[in-house]
Parts: structure tokens; sequence; C-alpha cells
């Protein structure tokens, strides 16, 4: 990451994308857009068949900004407690 960002400080979304799928985040900095290639949408179908095996997910609609916050709030916290687990 050091030689795109040039003195920049790294994001909490560039340090979360480099943990998610590091093949993906160096292709976007390389090529300068993000891509999808067959190897990564089998990655994608493959990590949305263990997440449905992990947990369910529920559709959750909200009508005010507050309320999505709130949920996101909610999610992350679950989120860590499942990988502190």
């Amino acid at each position: 990451l050091q030689q795109f960002k040039k003195g920049r400080g790294i994001s909490v979304t560039e340090f979360s994308a480099q943990l998610w799928c590091e093949t993906q985040l160096q292709l976007q900095y390389v090529t300068g857009r993000k891509r999808q290639t067959a190897a990564m949408a089998a990655g994608i179908k493959r990590h949305a068949e263990i997440e449905s095996d992990d947990h369910t997910t529920e559709e959750v609609e909200v009508e005010t900004r507050e309320d999505l916050y709130a949920f996101k709030a909610l999610n992350s916290v679950l989120q860590l407690d499942m990988l502190r687990q």
C-alpha cells in the first residue's frame, strides 16, 4: 500500500479491504479501477455460502438516518463479538 498511498495514511476502509481480499485491492490500485475476475466471482459465491451456513440474515427497513446508524453500530458490535469467540 505504501507505494500507492505516497505519504498519505491508510483509511479504515482500505485496511479492511486488504483483510477482506488483498488481490482485489491490489488490482484496484494497479489498474485504477475495481474489477472482478472469475476467481473473485467464485470467491464471492463461496463466501456467501459460508456466511449463510454460519448465520441467518434479516432484511430490515429503516426510516431515519439515526436508525440506519444504529443498525450499523449493532451489526459491528455483533460481528466483533463473533470474531472474539
